[in-house]
């Protein structure tokens, strides 16, 4: 059924076909987006970071994977509706860069497809799955009643009173040819494609005099579930912003060890390991003698071990990059573990050959080439996704196609010709020394002594380096993930990478004084990486925004 109404304060019609509500987009936009904060008092920010400044906000379009949990959790459905949704842009290894991940013509139509196949779900079930109305009220009472509570939760806020008269006037004008329960249907999927759902934005409860804008306690809500659950807040959060108890530090704190203790946590945690290390190059990875099953097995694995450590074993930094175990199921056991007989997942040790991340073989088949090692992208992974140096790519004039293999060398000879050339030198003087303490896994990441029946030389050295204290040679990577767990600029470049994560915006100088306290927490407890992650849910950056000239002073 096919249905017109138009907004007389817009003068513009909208067509409900299937209840296709893409224009009402456009509508919404003009409609106040503000949060129903007050102007409270809150505690004052560390005087060391006062003169600190801090970035613009601006509105954050949900990912394919907040919007899959938001309108799971949302709508009590299990339906993934983002599928054929376009992949976001990376931007510094992550997908939800706030400047580049942007609306398109494409994505506004698989939001408008998307929310039309999850109200036909919820149809199924029923609009009273959804909202139980008071037997008492009225139909219409029933309406505005909907559009308040679900409308609530859908923009993570309570709405205006205008954005209240915007839905009530479309459930009016739709359910004398539709009905109640279709109207309803219709209001439910106009929220889902407002921007008021699809953004996460951000309004100021107060200016401070450094041009900082804190925070209402909904916007801080919605900041603290997307950063630790990557979903809409719960109905705890909800209460705590609507009884203003998202002030105050210990607010804060209280709440990210709530969330960080719910399961939900799990996935996000996941999420963020994956884009980190760029593990979804696992499931379209082509190795020879890799097979679908075993490259996804290996993705897993690497994911077990990971989350073996944050969650089971205290979250220290220190056994990412040292820990000798291994998670290895059928499709493994044959590549890395030949003498274990094995049902289902198992957790085992190989401390001669086997030290944390680096040496995982999930990371380093896919840190290699088709059928041999790949020094070089063993050597930038440190480089940059370790110790978050930047490495200049090759000059264009340069052939940086690895060089082919050749029985009478090993990877690691015919390596050092391919780049002794002066203009590679430069660079690969500090990529290689690095990446060739990996040549005892091959292409596969299986632990070898020989290649072509040669000797391997495993030695490598960590050179030119800000931190002095682990440069140097070293005998192999058991030895270079011992050296790198005890590193402050690994769990540097890891607070800088959740910071980044968690902001959707690339890290600044601006922000020190922000991972400066997450990586001091971290290290007071031993380089726990769930106390960083608290601390980055407290820090001045999380907690604010910088003024622009919308916003209003604060009360003085």
């Amino acid at each position: 059924m096919k249905f017109s109404f138009s907004f007389d304060i817009f003068d513009s019609p909208v067509a409900i076909g299937g209840r296709n509500l893409g224009m009402l987009c456009a509508l919404l936009l003009t409609s106040p987006i503000v949060a129903c904060s007050q102007d409270t008092p809150r505690d004052t920010l560390p005087a060391s970071c006062q003169e600190k400044a801090v970035e613009e906000a601006p509105a954050r379009l949900l990912t394919r994977s907040e919007y899959r949990r938001t309108t799971q959790d949302l709508l009590g459905t299990t339906l993934d509706a983002t599928l054929g949704f376009p992949v976001e842009p990376m931007v510094g290894g992550f997908n939800n860069d706030q400047d580049s991940h942007q609306a398109n013509p494409l994505l506004v139509e698989k939001h408008a497809a998307g929310a039309e196949l999850l109200v036909k779900d919820l149809m199924t079930r029923g609009i009273s799955s959804l909202y139980a109305c008071d037997p008492s009220f009225s139909e219409k009472a029933c309406a505005l009643a909907l559009v308040q509570d679900f409308g609530l939760r859908a923009f993570r806020r309570p709405l205006a009173d205008r954005e209240v008269s915007l839905f009530v006037r479309l459930y009016d004008q739709a359910s004398p040819t539709l009905g109640n329960e279709e109207a309803l249907a219709a209001v439910v999927e106009a929220m889902l494609q407002s921007p008021q759902f699809l953004y996460r934005v951000e309004a100021p409860i107060s200016t401070t005099k450094d041009g900082r804008v804190l925070l209402g306690p909904y916007e801080m809500a919605s900041r603290l579930s997307y950063f630790l659950w990557g979903t809409l807040p719960d109905d705890e959060l909800f209460l705590a912003a609507k009884e203003n108890r998202l002030s105050e530090t210990s607010d804060i704190e209280s709440q990210a060890r709530r969330l960080l203790a719910d399961e939900k946590s799990r996935a996000r945690v996941d999420e963020f390991h994956q884009l980190w290390l760029g593990l979804d190059r696992l499931d379209s990875l082509s190795r020879d003698g890799l097979s679908r099953e075993s490259a996804g097995a290996l993705k897993e694995s690497t994911l077990m071990f990971l989350r073996d450590i944050f969650w089971n074993n205290g979250a220290k930094i220190a056994e990412v990059f040292s820990s000798p175990s291994l998670f290895i199921n059928p499709s493994l056991s044959e590549f890395y573990a030949q003498d274990v007989s094995l049902e289902g997942w198992q957790k085992i040790d190989q401390p001669e050959t086997r030290s944390g991340l680096l040496t995982q073989p999930g990371i380093l088949t896919m840190l290699s080439n088709g059928a041999q090692s790949s020094p070089i992208q063993r050597g930038v992974f440190v480089r940059e996704g370790i110790l978050c140096e930047t490495v200049a790519p090759p000059p264009p004039s340069v052939n940086n196609n690895p060089p082919d293999p050749a029985p009478g060398l090993t990877t690691r000879e015919r390596f050092l010709e391919h780049t002794a050339e002066p203009a590679c030198a430069s660079c690969h003087r500090l990529i290689d020394p690095m990446g060739f303490g990996f040549e005892a896994y091959d292409h596969l990441g299986r632990y070898r002594t020989k290649e072509n029946e040669l000797p391997i030389d495993t030695s490598g050295a960590i050179v030119s380096v800000k931190e002095t204290k682990i440069e140097g040679p070293f005998s192999d990577a058991v030895e270079l993930g011992q050296r790198l767990s005890q590193s402050d600029t690994v769990f540097t470049c890891l607070t800088k990478k959740w910071f980044t994560f968690a902001m959707g915006r690339p890290y600044s100088q601006n922000d020190s004084c922000s991972t400066d306290g997450a990586i001091q927490q971290g290290f007071a407890r031993g380089g726990d990486m769930q106390e960083m992650l608290v601390a980055l849910a407290t820090s001045p950056a999380f907690r604010t925004r910088a003024a622009h000239e919308s916003d209003t002073e604060a009360k003085k």
